[in-house]
């Protein structure tokens, strides 16, 4: 019995997020402050970039919205509002509590004043059985 061949839908939704660009940083405060030892100050340092590239972020439930794939389960944060849709081929370790930045947004497939929103990654970045596209589930991120 042979495999069922994806490969075109994970195609379709990857040029969907093709235009679209999110970045994800450590989440907020885990990053250490160094001492400047001549001034005695705590200088803040930059999060670290977990990932930066294509990505989609989506509202939860409504019109236009993805619905889970087959085994994807649900978020158990009660405040998650979006998904975080990115390519199947990802690379970074998104973890709970990293930040979502969006910084683009394709014309077809979101809203532009989304541009410059935080999210918190409620629950890391999955595929379902049916694997096509890796999705973590998002809450607005605190000030």
């Amino acid at each position: 019995m042979g495999s069922l061949d994806l490969t075109g839908v994970r195609l379709f939704l990857e040029s969907l997020m093709e235009d679209s660009r999110v970045e994800v940083l450590a989440e907020q405060g885990a990053h250490d402050d160094v001492l400047d030892e001549t001034t005695g100050d705590l200088t803040a340092t930059a999060p670290a970039v977990v990932y930066d590239g294509p990505g989609l972020v989506l509202p939860m439930g409504g019109e236009g919205s993805l619905s889970d794939v087959d085994t994807q389960t649900a978020p158990v944060d009660s405040d998650t509002t979006h998904k975080l849709m990115l390519p199947l081929s990802q690379e970074g370790d998104i973890r709970l509590g990293h930040v979502v930045t969006v910084k683009a947004v394709s014309a077809q497939m979101g809203d532009a004043a989304t541009v410059g929103d935080t999210f918190e990654v409620t629950q890391p970045p999955a595929s379902s059985m049916v694997a096509v596209a890796r999705f973590a589930y998002l809450k607005p991120a605190r000030p």
